[in-house]
């Protein structure tokens, strides 16, 4: 028998795969995404066959190729759809395949079950562009849209930014669905998590509801993908590689799938409303809204209140009152504190809760009777320029909350600095031609959703080596004529501990082929001797 040879893909940090020789015995049974152990250095891994062919790599001996050892039947065989997904946030992420395989395989080890429960699966429906949901009650167009798809057999996926907002969603699947809907994240019991690895690997009917983690959970079937709080910027991993983005790379699975995609959130992303203007999204109508009443919504000048010597600690004497009168009524108040530190001087008293503002959709619900906003101008000063949207997403959010309360719940703003731009959004009653001047002032000054934006990070303890090493890797890639804007090296807004960090920023512009140039990135980076510094590459920052 001819000898057949397989490239197989570890979870380690590896550059590229690694090609072995399939013994004889084992050629029937190794394919195309079937897991094998085999000997890597002086130990033995688990990793997947990516690729089978013929002939050994060019300038590859077969005598120096290492055999295969066995093949993991007992464990699933990944589908091409879910390689070619990998692939992609590898490629995509400018990050070695293996760290992607490192994140996903965990998901892919279990006793597979041998047939579905449903043999009777009927086609699932043609998916049609991506849809966004705008406004409140979102959930209720997620039961009804879910519905649809477990009838005819197929699975759902709602991606949620952090554990609170997938809670929150699943509670609503599990009151209608009942044991087809499934919760998935860390804090869940290993039973729940096996649970959604077995149904969905078996082609079950099932609603899982999860973080970033959840996409690459074995799907047989996915039909609906939903995006909640899509503009919110925790949908962007950022503890460890890849550092993906769960909405980009939600898009990127149902287009794999062919699934049909929602994003749902209270006001638009910049990227999503610019997606709607080029007619690559449809909005998906809904019942209107309430609109917040602008006497809810107390703005108050705080430089105007130290000169008037108003100010009590971090509150004005008004935001003071309506604190009493919160009190007096048994009702909670909400202050969400955009300072750098939670204020130390506030009221002691169990009817307080202070949070972060990205923070504020976790503690809204009937007990809140009002919700402070403290330093604001901190807020929108932050060096970064997502700063005004994710600013005005905050509040939107509030804001439609409190709107749709009965009665309507007040809501106080306290700033230093009330001649931004923000707060004519605020005043105005939150009008969609704010979001649209945003998205025109990003052409002016060049930054995403009009281009596309990588941030290379050098960090090292030692100071002048962080430095040297970010500022020979400018002039590396500054030399080699890449079409794309460099920038740098600056010292990064967020400081890492113990560590030094300097940044360059690289700026793609949309009429230009961003894979071609990433890739160039990658290879220069590769190339270039930046050790013992560390890199860390970041595309399409939030």
């Amino acid at each position: 028998m001819k000898a057949k040879y397989a490239d197989i893909l570890f979870p380690l940090a590896l550059e590229s795969l690694l090609t072995y020789r399939v013994p004889e015995n084992l050629c029937a049974q190794a394919n195309r995404g079937c897991q094998v152990t085999a000997p890597l250095g002086n130990r033995i891994h688990t990793g997947v066959v990516y690729r089978l062919r013929d002939e050994p790599p060019q300038g590859s001996p077969q005598d120096s190729l290492r055999d295969i050892i066995s093949v993991v039947t007992s464990l699933p065989l990944i589908p091409e759809k879910t390689l070619m997904f990998w692939e992609w946030i590898a490629r995509y992420y400018m990050c070695p395949p293996g760290l992607v395989a490192k994140m996903a395989l965990n998901l892919w080890k279990f006793k597979r079950r041998a047939t579905s429960l449903d043999p009777d699966q009927r086609p699932l429906p043609e998916p049609g562009p991506p849809l966004y949901l705008e406004g409140l009650g979102r959930e209720k167009v997620y039961i009804e849209q879910v519905r649809k798809i477990l009838d005819r057999g197929g699975q759902c996926l709602i991606v949620c930014p952090d554990r609170f907002s997938c809670e929150s969603v699943h509670q609503c699947m599990h009151a209608e669905f009942g044991e087809q809907a499934i919760c998935f994240h860390s804090k869940r019991t290993v039973k729940e998590q096996s649970k959604a690895q077995k149904e969905l690997y078996a082609g079950n009917p099932c609603v899982v509801t999860g973080i970033h983690l959840a996409l690459l959970l074995p799907f047989t079937r996915p039909a609906l993908v939903v995006v909640e709080r899509e503009e919110h910027p925790s949908h962007k991993k950022s503890d460890a590689i890849p550092y993906l983005n769960a909405r980009d790379a939600a898009l990127m699975l149902a287009q794999q799938f062919h699934a049909q995609v929602i994003l749902g959130s209270a006001l638009p992303s910049l990227e999503t409303l610019y997606n709607i203007e080029k007619g690559k999204f449809k909005v998906l109508e809904c019942a209107p809204v309430a609109l917040p009443q602008k006497e809810r919504t107390l703005l108050i000048d705080t430089a105007v209140s130290l000169t008037s010597r108003t100010m009590r600690g971090p509150m004005d004497l008004r935001t003071l009152t309506a604190v009493q009168t919160c009190l007096s009524e048994q009702k909670k108040i909400l202050f969400a504190e955009a300072g750098p530190s939670f204020p130390q001087d506030l009221p002691k008293d169990p009817g307080m809760v202070v949070c972060r503002p990205f923070q504020t959709h976790h503690h809204l619900d009937s007990t809140i009777g009002l919700v402070c906003f403290l330093h604001v101008e901190r807020l929108l000063s932050r060096k970064h320029f997502r700063a005004t949207e994710q600013a005005c997403h905050i509040m939107g959010n509030v804001l439609l909350w409190a709107a749709a309360q009965n009665p309507q719940v007040p809501v106080v703003i306290q700033s230093s600095d009330m001649d931004h731009p923000f707060y004519r959004f605020l005043r105005e009653g939150l009008p969609a031609s704010f979001m649209k001047e945003m998205l025109q002032e990003r052409i002016r000054y060049g930054y995403p959703p009009h281009t596309r934006q990588i941030l290379i990070t050098v960090f090292h303890h030692k100071k002048n080596l962080a430095a040297a090493s970010s500022r020979t890797l400018y002039d590396v890639l500054d030399s080699a004529g890449l079409p794309a804007r460099i920038e740098g090296p600056f010292t990064p807004p967020e400081p890492r501990e113990l560590l030094f960090s300097y940044r360059l920023q690289v700026t793609i512009r949309r009429t230009v082929n961003a894979q071609q140039v990433k890739e160039r990135i990658s290879s220069l980076i590769r190339q270039t001797p930046l050790a013992p510094a560390r890199i860390r590459v970041d595309v399409d920052p939030a």
